[in-house]
């Protein structure tokens, strides 16, 4: 029995002792890992709710501004189609016929693409006095109706 008691303790302290040291050694390196992917996952969510943002506020900004001076069907294009059918339609017949000749002047030069111009014509033509002028004489509608 070579060995003293005392011996062994002090080598069961020096190997718990590495032990200790080795497991923070790990623990360490383990945090410092999952703390960048935890910080390029944020970046990534961050950023993409960024992207997000300035595509639904781009967006929103196009569809209320009336986009880059092109014709694209914006809002503001929508509120202006339907007051200047509202004022057509309340001031009579005469102004239907020259609304209809100006949105016809619009689509030609391309400010109006055809769906709008057809859309802006149909109200037009839903006031009854409006119809009657651009139907005077032409009996052919209403054989087919028959």
């Amino acid at each position: 029995m070579g060995r003293s008691f005392g011996g062994t303790v002090l080598r069961l302290i020096v190997w718990a002792f590495v032990l200790l040291v080795f497991l923070g050694v790990v623990t360490t390196v383990v945090g410092l890992v999952l703390g960048i992917l935890s910080a390029v996952f944020t970046a990534v969510v961050v950023l993409g709710l960024l992207v997000l943002f300035g595509a639904v506020a781009a967006g929103l900004l196009s569809l209320f501004a009336g986009g880059d001076g092109g014709n694209d069907g914006g809002a503001a294009d929508w509120f202006e189609a339907e007051t200047s059918v509202e004022t057509t339609v309340d001031t009579g017949g005469e102004d239907a016929a020259s609304e209809a000749a100006r949105l016809r002047e619009r689509y030609v030069a391309g400010e109006i693409d055809e769906v709008e111009f057809e859309r802006r014509l149909d109200l037009l033509l839903d006031d009854p006095e409006a119809e009657r002028q651009f139907d005077v004489g032409d009996d052919r509608d209403r054989e087919l109706d028959w």
